[in-house]
């Protein structure tokens, strides 16, 4: 998205109904957890939070299951994520995923992968909806907010290992 598309998302979301502040806030919080994909998000647990730094860490599932090294990842646990946490989140419990995409009962990969390709399904109706509300190009989906992230760490001059 430009910069003029993703401040009319921002703030679009008093203008939605329920369902669509609920996709609003995992696309929000893709691009707020440096343009992590649904996954990582899905799998994050309350153990991941240092409440010491303010930060949550992890690892990138897709780069796990690559060759290179897998960097952690840290996120300063910012307002504005604390905020979608309380939300949208689980009751906090070190052992619980923040977020109740998966509840713990899945068995494998390739459930946990159904449960997030339904989940992105369904938030994409709606991501179109939005951006009718918010005046932008009706094509948004999941992946733009990891790639608005991305351009806007770049314009920022923050490097690309971060």
């Amino acid at each position: 998205l430009t910069e003029i598309e993703f401040n009319k998302l921002k703030l679009v979301r008093k203008q939605l109904t329920p369902a669509q502040q609920e996709a609003w806030d995992y696309f929000m919080l893709s691009y707020l957890f440096n343009g992590a994909n649904l996954r990582d998000i899905a799998n994050l647990k309350f153990s991941d939070i240092d409440k010491h730094d303010n930060t949550i860490t992890f690892k990138r599932k897709k780069s796990s299951m690559r060759k290179r090294s897998d960097k952690e990842i840290v996120v300063v646990l910012s307002e504005q994520i604390s905020k979608i946490i309380e939300l949208r989140g689980n009751p906090e419990e070190s052992q619980n995923y923040i977020f109740p995409i998966f509840s713990g009962n899945e068995n494998n990969d390739i459930e946990k992968s159904i449960i997030v390709k339904e989940k992105t399904h369904s938030w994409g109706k709606k991501w179109e909806l939005i951006a009718n509300k918010a005046g932008i190009r009706k094509d948004l989906t999941y992946q733009m907010a990891r790639h608005t992230y991305a351009t806007t760490a770049d314009l920022n001059s923050i490097p690309i290992e971060e």
